[in-house]
Parts: C-alpha cells; structure tokens; sequence
C-alpha cells in the first residue's frame, strides 16, 4: 500500500455564516502580487486561499456542506490535485492536505476516482485512498473512461477495471477507450467490438470497423464499407468507399469519391455532391466543396453555399462562419448577418464576443454591438460572467458590461457552480 500523509494543512479556510452568495458560483484566480491560486465569488470576495502553484481547473468540481449553520467549501468532491513538491508528485485535496505524500515521477489528475501516475519506467493506477488498484507494471496506459483503463501489458493491449482485473483473457493489438459501453479492439489483423464484460460483441472479423453510434457500425469488408448493427446482421451492405457515424438518423457515405446521407435502411437522402462532410448537428450538416465550406439541411438543401474558408457546427440554433474578410453568423431559420469581425465566440445566453481592429467586446444574435469594444481580449460567457483583459490584466464582466469590483488579477478561471 502506498502510504498516506493525511491533515497536514497548508493553508486556512474561511466559513461563512448562512448561505454564501446568492448565485452560488466561484472562481479560480491569482492576484497580481501572488503566484498562488485563490478562490473568489461572483462579488470578487475572497473565499479561500489554497496555496498551490498549480491547479487542473478542467477537473473542479467543488462541494458546498453546511455544518452548525457555516458554509464549508471544499473540492473536489471526487479526486484529488497532483502537486509536485521537488522532485516528485503527490495528491492534495482542495483543503490543503496532503492525502498521498509526494513519491511518483508524475501524476495525472484523477478520472472516474482512478489516479494515473507514473514510477520509474511505468504506468499504474492508484484509488482515492492511494492504494495501488493493481500490482501490475504498464508500459503505457490511459487515464480511465467508462469504469475501465486501458493499459499495455507484455506488448498487448487491454482493459483493467476498478478491482485491477482484466476484462478479456486475451491481449489486442490495439484498442480503443470505452465510448457508450463499447469499445473497438483489433486482434490477428482484423476489428471487432467488445462489451464491458470483455464479451465480443462483434468478433475480431472486419478489415476496419468503427464503434457503434444509434445502435449501428460502419465496417470495411473488401475495400467497401456498409453498415451492421448490435447483433452484428448486416442492415446495409458494404457497397460504399467511406462510411462515417450515424447522428440524428444519416450517415455520411462515400460514393464515387463524393460524400452524401443514408439513412438506416440505406436509402439515399442527400446525393453524394461533397468531398467532404460533418455529422448533423440540430438538423445542419457542415459539408465541403471545391475547397470551401458550407451548410446544408436533413433534404440536402443549402443554409450557407459552400464559399467560406471555415464553418463552425449549429450550436443553439447559431451557425458560424468564416471568409478572408472576416467571421459573420447567421441563425438556422434567418439570412445571414456577414459581419466582418477577425474573432467570433460562440453565443453564450444571446451573446458572443467579437474582435475588430485588435479590440473586444460583446454582440447579440441580431449582430448589435452590446458591449463596446473596448478591451485586449476576452473570452465566452459562462455562468454569467466573462472574463476579459484590460491593461494587461485579467478582469470579470457580467452580462451588461460592468465590471467585477476587486484587485487586478495576473490570471482568472471562468466561474463555475457550487453543487
């Protein structure tokens, strides 16, 4: 068992009586004068200082608990922080204390309540307790996904579980991470798909193949793709020179050297007229041709023409695009609003930021400037609030443009919930 240091604190935490701020939101930032993390509100009140010189703020989750009337905050609620204390890694949690002293040549943030760490040569797994999840020595390994880690072991890959056993008895000459309780694995040359039990539920048969999406996989069999579903029948035959995912009900095909849409039982709904495509989104498809990009609906008609250098995805509703002068935006029902901005965010409640003549600020969905273009740079809203540099400094704006009341900051997280 690797062994544990426990309660050493390294920094105070405040209490406050009753609830904490109506909002119940928080943020990661350093202030100017400090090179360690702090924890502000919506109000830019500090709430605790932490003490480390490094957070993985990708992996917060913070836990709010009242006990005799006082607010405690502590993160995360699952996981620990690694931290490197001269030469080695250990797990903090997000009081301060050390809960797996420093001893490891790195560490990874935990995933799924598993730490990867690295010793020596190797890679192992570590639960929340520190405590090797299994004796073995991995020559490589990924962080979990989907209850497993997926590991090689004497030059094969496998899946290792919670309990440190391998799910499958045989090894794979590749494999890929759990997605939707599936995963693909290759074995003697040929793919196939497994459970998470390690059952085959497709067996190692397919020349390529890839995982299921609404029930269905694409497979290559003799230079041809088709399509099988769970139970490995064949609902469409391998007829087409590419295949790509189901999403809302079509799947990409190549015909031709052509991209167009089948739906499941292989009817052809969009004719093949792209070199190349996306997976709908909200009923749009980005699609390519003669080098540009474009947008069409489930029949195959054109939203935006294929004239832009790029297009983003639909998202709420919002398609984004992008020509040598500038980004311009256009909602999925309504005509194009070509703005010529040199940035584009995404909209976040009704607003976006928007860089012109190396200045930000904020605009609407019907493209009016909301909030003057006056700042270095700025970033997407989140929880109400954005962060946008001015002066070289990191500073919180909500969604009038007013500015958060506290300290300049060297460096600001967006905000996240408290649970």
């Amino acid at each position: 068992m690797i062994s544990l240091i426990r309660k050493t604190t390294i920094f105070f935490l405040l209490f406050f009586s009753g609830s904490l701020f109506s909002q119940k939101i928080a943020a990661f930032v350093r202030f100017d004068n400090s090179d360690k993390w702090n924890v502000i509100d919506d109000k830019g009140k500090l709430l605790f200082q932490t003490g480390f010189d490094y957070i993985d703020t990708k992996t917060v989750s913070i836990a709010v608990t009242s006990i005799q009337n006082k607010t405690i905050i502590g993160l995360p609620k699952y996981g620990l922080f690694p931290f490197k204390d001269k030469l080695h890694w250990g797990y903090m949690n997000a009081l301060g204390m050390i809960e797996i002293k420093p001893q490891f040549d790195w560490a990874y943030p935990f995933n799924d309540s598993v730490g990867l760490i690295i010793t020596g040569d190797f890679f192992q797994y570590i639960n929340l307790k520190g405590e090797l999840i299994s004796e073995k020595n991995f020559s490589e390994a990924k962080k979990f996904s989907g209850g497993f880690g997926l590991v090689k072991y004497k030059r094969k890959w496998n899946f290792i579980n919670k309990n440190g056993k391998f799910i499958s008895e045989i090894g794979f000459e590749d494999a890929y991470s759990f997605k939707n309780s599936f995963a693909l694995v290759k074995v003697d040359g040929k793919f196939g798909i497994i459970n998470s039990k390690g059952e085959w539920q497709i067996g190692a048969q397919y020349d390529n193949l890839k995982n299921f999406s609404q029930g269905i996989a694409a497979y290559k069999k003799d230079r041809n793709w088709g399509f099988i579903d769970l139970n490995n029948k064949i609902i469409i035959d391998a007829r087409y020179e590419n295949a790509d995912n189901f999403s809302e009900g079509l799947a990409g095909v190549k015909i031709g050297n052509k991209w167009g849409y089948v739906d499941s039982t292989g009817l052809l709904k969009i004719a093949p007229a792209f070199s190349d495509i996306t997976e709908f989104s909200e009923g749009v498809a980005v699609v390519k041709n003669d080098g540009f990009w474009g947008a069409i609906d489930k029949t195959g008609k054109n939203i935006i023409s294929c004239r832009y250098d790029e297009v983003s995805k639909c998202e709420n509703g919002i398609i984004r695009f992008k020509d040598p002068q500038g980004w311009g935006f256009m909602k999925k029902d309504e005509n194009i609003k070509q703005l010529q901005y040199q940035r584009l965010g995404i909209f976040v409640d009704d607003l976006a930021f928007v860089e012109l003549n190396d200045r930000y600020g904020y605009i609407n969905t019907n493209g009016k400037i909301i909030i003057e273009l006056k700042f270095d740079y700025a970033e997407n809203f989140k929880n109400g609030y954005a962060r946008v540099k001015v002066d070289g400094k990191w500073k919180y704006i909500d969604k009038n443009g007013n500015f958060i009341d506290m300290p300049a900051l060297k460096n600001a997280e967006d905000f996240f919930t408290l649970d």
